[in-house]
């Protein structure tokens, strides 16, 4: 049995490949769905490393990322929910300080 059903070991394949199911699959309309063809058909590609995302993920500047990939594109700071899109890249609030110089009304960063 799987997905609360009989299954016969010969009908148990994925719906996309129609390869034998063996070790972890997914669920997809009723259908059990090998890992392989899941990722081709759902998983989406970090913004950073071109990688297919197999977990969990961050979606920033209209792109999913790799926790670990989410960084400041100048000085490698792992960036969370704060950041300055730069030249198309995140980028920190003190590496966008350093870019854009000082204020010329006070001075200061």
């Amino acid at each position: 049995t799987a997905m609360g059903k009989k299954w016969h070991k010969i009908c148990f394949v994925c719906k996309s490949c129609k390869k034998p199911m063996s070790g972890t699959f997914f669920e997809e309309g009723g259908k059990p769905m090998c890992k392989p063809c899941h990722q081709n058909i759902y998983a989406e590609v970090c913004g950073s490393c071109n990688v297919l995302i197999d977990g969990p993920s961050l979606k920033a500047m209209g792109k999913a990322w790799h926790p670990d990939c989410f960084i400041c594109h100048k000085c490698d700071t792992p960036l969370e929910d704060q950041f300055f899109e730069r030249e198309g890249l995140p980028t920190c609030y003190p590496c966008v300080d350093a870019m854009e110089g000082k204020c010329a009304g006070c001075g200061e960063s």
